[in-house]
């Protein structure tokens, strides 16, 4: 069976580098899983800082959305923790403030209503009387210019919301907001992804229009929506089973960078779990912390370019996706995803240029070739979980997963190997663990030759002998 190559971690910027391979030892979480969710923490710091300018002419937001399949046990928490850190700790000091606030905020109200309706009693008094009016309304209107503030809570990271609720705390929120969440399957399934057209138009950067009941609307020019979401592969599944035309139809999945992470259970052991990340993660933090403080002080967009030097690497990139697109080729069937690598492709290197804290505004070749290895890796998953060539029997999947998970646990040079049956469905693959999709798999390896047709029994347990020749 063939396998993807594994995820280019050497193309990343040493100060994203280095924390994912300090998470990755210290969680043991996959390394594309650790990978993603650190890009998503990144994204969401960098957004409001600059668009880019693509070398057709186009101009885009550096946001990125990221889609994570990996099993329950995978480690998706653990990453969110470590990487989103300084964004919660930066969303919590904005409750503090905003605590404070929504105490002061009844008080001055009453004070407030309380001279209003001093300005109204005067009012309707010298109406009463027969005299001009004129000096007390103009108080009045004073008055209405001073009226306290509605408190708002201002914070960047939101869960399980639905697109309409999350643009109505735009005005609040700076118009930089992301969407993270470890266990994205009720948003998938649920309501908060029924409707996604604006979402769409986010990662796009067109102008939002906000409806208010009792005021004009608010446009919003270009809101940045970073998107970090992992979910279990088999509700990924049901929600595009579900809602086809809603999340693939519509553009929406194809926006993603997507990816999936395989748990290499039976080889998670402490001794490898390297107590890193003393330096490597507070950078990370401070780093991200900086960026966000540059963004509540309201320093203006700017449009990052690429050097000219860049065209050639540009050029190859976009040529060989757009080669790969025709019929019968690679990336047929999945042109939806194709279309949109470039522009992804352009995001991850402003994002790497960003966060490395290059003060020019013109992105190298080097960190465009470095966001290409990215995002061509990227785009071999979509087609991996997407593809009408991914769409086989889940016995077929299963049945490679688990002779890659036999493989990894086979003595070099040992023609086969056995495992015993209760062992596989306790310890092996966390997909497997039901003995319906065990069995599935087990008797499409047993046709492949790659397992004996007939099981055996040491010491009263049944044993299963797998053939560990090349598949």
């Amino acid at each position: 069976m063939n396998t993807l190559p594994q995820f280019p971690i050497e193309a990343l910027p040493k100060a994203i580098r280095d924390p994912v391979w300090a998470v990755h030892l210290r969680t043991q979480a996959p390394l594309p899983l650790a990978a993603s969710i650190a890009l998503g923490a990144v994204s969401l710091a960098c957004q409001h800082k600059h668009t880019v300018a693509l070398f057709n002419g186009k101009i885009s937001p550096t946001s990125l959305y990221l889609l994570n399949s990996a099993e329950s046990g995978a480690g998706k928490s653990a990453c969110e923790t470590q990487f989103f850190e300084a964004i919660r700790a930066s969303d919590g000091a904005s409750r503090a403030v905003y605590q404070l606030k929504s105490a002061a905020y009844k008080p001055q109200c009453e004070i407030w209503a309380l001279k209003e309706r001093a300005i109204g009693s005067s009012i309707k008094s010298l109406i009463r009387r027969g005299e001009s009016t004129a000096e007390r309304e103009e108080e009045l209107a004073e008055l209405q210019l001073y009226r306290p503030a509605k408190v708002a809570l201002q914070r960047h990271i939101y869960d399980d919301v639905t697109p309409a609720a999350l643009i109505q705390t735009l005005p609040f929120s700076g118009a930089n907001v992301g969407l993270v969440s470890d266990e994205a399957g009720k948003q998938f399934l649920g309501p908060a992804f029924r409707e996604v057209t604006d979402y769409c138009r986010m990662w796009d950067g067109d102008t939002l229009r906000v409806e208010r009941v009792d005021a004009e609307p608010i446009f919003f020019e270009s809101p940045t929506l970073t998107i970090c979401a992992s979910i279990q592969p088999g509700l990924l599944k049901k929600a595009i089973e579900r809602k086809s035309d809603i999340l693939r139809d519509s553009g929406f999945i194809p926006r993603f960078l997507v990816s999936t992470a395989q748990i290499l259970h039976g080889t998670r052991f402490m001794a490898t779990r390297l107590q890193s990340g003393d330096l490597e993660l507070p950078r990370f933090h401070s780093r991200i912390a900086e960026l966000l403080t540059e963004g509540k002080n309201g320093i203006s967009r700017t449009t990052l370019k690429f050097n000219p030097s860049a065209y050639p690497a540009w050029a190859e990139a976009h040529d060989y996706i757009e080669r790969e697109m025709g019929e019968f080729h690679g990336l047929s069937d999945v042109r939806d995803a194709a279309t949109k690598m470039i522009d992804n492709i352009s995001r991850l290197a402003a994002n790497f240029h960003i966060f490395e804290g290059h003060n020019e505004d013109t992105i190298s070749a080097e960190t465009l070739r470095a966001a290409s290895m990215v995002g061509m890796w990227y785009l071999g998953q979509f087609r991996k979980m997407f593809s009408l060539e991914a769409q086989i029997p889940q016995c077929v999947t299963d049945a490679q997963t688990l002779f890659e998970w036999v493989l990894a646990r086979t003595p070099p040079f040992a023609g086969y190997v056995d495992f015993g049956r209760s062992y596989l469905i306790n310890a092996g693959p966390g997909s497997l663990r039901e003995k319906k999709r065990l069995d599935a798999a087990l008797m499409y390896l047993a046709e492949q030759g790659h397992v004996l047709p007939q099981a055996f029994k040491v010491d009263g347990k049944q044993v299963i002998r797998f053939k560990t020749s090349k598949w």
